[in-house]
């Protein structure tokens, strides 16, 4: 793949990614497609087209999705195992029931950027800050509560603040099956790399809460 056709992959993905409930818009200076390199191979780019965004329940087969591809020079095998490593380097969402394996687009945040836990480099974070700044904020606050959308039950609904106690948490382990997974926190990880670790606690399985875009936000 050339260097041009390269670049065009790239920003098809963009425009691609941009179409979900919260998108992926252009910018300027280029740290779209930056971020993007930093996260996916040219061959990612192109299957990652193939997908569509959906949360648990929208997620779909291999076989809805290998339907879509015009290569086909690539086995649906194939196409399963680089969906399945793509899954592994977080981007984008997986679930298996029943043997089944489901697969779609994964927004940048919450998504993309919580799925890079234990992969963050000083590269990365540079160019991801340029586009958060430039790109992803704007665009996110031109809509008021655009990660949310309400929808109209006409029904009232009684507030109640509860904060949960540790045995609270005991007794969900206790009656959810598993698997558990405990992972680091990313926001967490992403100041220690860049000399500013948190001040409360050297934990690092404890979530700052989405404290990276607060922080932002505040400067």
């Amino acid at each position: 793949m050339s260097k041009s056709e390269e670049k065009d992959v790239f920003r098809e993905l963009q425009e691609h990614l941009d179409k979900m409930p919260i998108g992926f818009p252009a910018t300027e200076s280029g740290s779209d497609i930056r971020v993007l390199k930093h996260l996916f191979t040219p061959k990612e780019a192109e299957i990652a087209m193939l997908l569509k965004f959906g949360w648990e329940r929208d997620l779909e087969t291999l076989d809805t999705i290998y339907k879509r591809t015009d290569d086909k020079s690539i086995s649906k095998e194939e196409l399963g195992n680089i969906l399945d490593g793509m899954g592994r380097k977080g981007l984008i969402m997986t679930k298996k029931e029943s043997d089944q394996k489901y697969y779609g687009n994964a927004m940048l945040i919450v998504g993309i950027f919580e799925f890079q836990v234990n992969k963050l480099n000083k590269e990365f974070i540079k160019d991801f800050h340029d586009y958060f700044d430039e790109g992803w904020l704007p665009e996110t606050l031109k809509v008021k509560g655009a990660q949310l959308r309400t929808i109209p039950v006409e029904k009232s609904i009684e507030f109640e603040l509860n904060v949960s106690k540790f045995d609270k948490v005991q007794e969900l382990l206790k009656t959810t099956d598993g698997p558990y997974m405990v992972a680091n926190c990313i926001c967490k990880q992403l100041q220690d790399i860049e000399e500013q670790p948190c001040k409360v606690t050297t934990r690092r399985e404890i979530c700052m809460g989405f404290g990276h875009a607060a922080k932002l936000y505040i400067d």
